[in-house]
């Protein structure tokens, strides 16, 4: 009997169980956003879905509610200024500029329900990078129409002292207002095709390192180019440490207007240097030359003259002064990939919660910068 009570409360709960799954459900993806704000007439923002499990999978984000709000001294409060609109593939754009030394703040409702919130502060336009000048060699161009009429082009300084010669570029740094001083960044671009357009340089030096944050020495120097007018020309730049990517340069430091920055690194691609005005002059000549020929039916490779018209694709080198949060952020992406050698463009990385955020209720970053683009040269044209 007693076996059979046993049988029979063994089958009851046989009965009665439910078989638990001890599996955890996958983790939801993280949301990020990226989103960078500038005096520019246009704000981009990037909106995806990270995988939390590291597998990669950056999934857009097409449908939320983006907007943003300025800060109001007066009412303590923040207002509206505008909202985000879908572009493609999670990018979104704005066409509003943003004010120097504004205070903004970015609130993103998703399709979950779920909200990001972030603030951040544009940095005040008081960052001044004054070109000097080097008196030189004159550089002549010298164009033929069907006729056999020619123009000839010679460039020459502002001044009128000398004439320019391309092959060297140098910076006097400023700050307008020494007590708003911001921390800048200085990064060198490219331009190549078979590179798909503009990239970021690998390595970088200058000749005022005393002025620089060591955090991102790559341990390397400046001994060696593919171009060797970027030794030769730059010899102050000549042995110096190479930084990752980008020379950090803090506030507060005590610039003389005698001061002035060299950059130099391994860069190739188009350089005009501060002849960048007198390209514009002989584009605009060359485009009347090549229409003058199409009126007489005389063939002309345009593609093959294309950086004689179009100098968006030129070297550049960039001062760009950045938000605390932005700083933060760069800081610590440039260190983990200096680290674990992971070759991206960290202006524009994918980011978990590894790194520094300011984005709540997910990841990412929203901050601001303002880029001051000028032109870089050693003497190697693309002609």
């Amino acid at each position: 009997m007693r076996a059979v009570l046993v049988l029979l409360l063994g089958m009851g709960i046989a009965s009665c169980y439910q078989p638990v799954d001890l599996v955890p459900k996958e983790d939801p993806d993280i949301p990020w956003v990226h989103c960078i704000l500038s005096p520019d007439s246009t704000q981009w923002l990037e909106l995806r879905y990270l995988s939390r499990n590291g597998a990669g999978d950056y999934r857009p984000v097409e449908e939320a509610e983006i907007l943003l709000s300025s800060h109001d001294t007066t009412t303590r409060r923040y207002d509206p200024v505008g909202r985000f609109t879908h572009e493609t593939d999670g990018q979104w754009r704005l066409d509003m500029p943003m004010e120097p030394g504004q205070s903004y703040q970015l609130h993103v409702i998703l399709p979950s329900g779920d909200t990001l919130r972030a603030e951040t502060q544009l940095p005040f336009d008081n960052l001044f990078v004054e070109s000097v000048m080097t008196p030189g060699d004159p550089l002549t161009f010298e164009f033929t129409y069907h006729d056999g009429r020619t123009t000839r082009i010679t460039n020459w300084s502002a001044d009128n002292k000398g004439y320019i010669r391309p092959d060297r570029m140098l910076y006097a740094i400023h700050y307008s207002d020494i007590t708003l001083a911001s921390v800048f960044w200085v990064y060198k671009t490219g331009f190549s095709k078979t590179r798909g357009g503009s990239f970021l340089e690998e390595t970088l030096a200058t000749n005022r390192d005393e002025l620089v944050d060591d955090f991102n020495l790559t341990h390397t120097y400046f001994t060696e180019s593919k171009v060797p007018e970027a030794l030769t020309v730059y010899p102050e730049v000549s042995g110096k440490p190479l930084h990752d990517r980008f020379l950090r340069i803090p506030p507060y430091m005590e610039y003389q207007k005698k001061d002035t920055l060299a950059i130099s690194g391994d860069f190739t691609g188009a350089h005009y240097g501060y002849c960048d005005y007198f390209m514009e002059i002989i584009g605009e000549i060359h485009q009347i030359q090549m229409f003058d020929e199409r009126m007489h039916g005389i063939s002309h490779d345009e593609e093959a003259c294309r950086w004689l018209y179009d100098n968006s694709g030129v070297g550049l080198v960039h001062f760009m002064t950045v938000s605390e949060e932005y700083d933060r952020y760069l800081q610590e992406l440039v260190l983990h990939e200096l680290l674990h050698d992971v070759g991206t463009d960290v202006i524009g990385i994918y980011s978990n919660t590894n790194h520094y955020t300011n984005v709540e209720g997910g990841t990412g970053i929203f901050g601001a910068a303002i880029d001051l683009k000028k032109n870089w040269t050693c003497g190697v044209w693309d002609y």
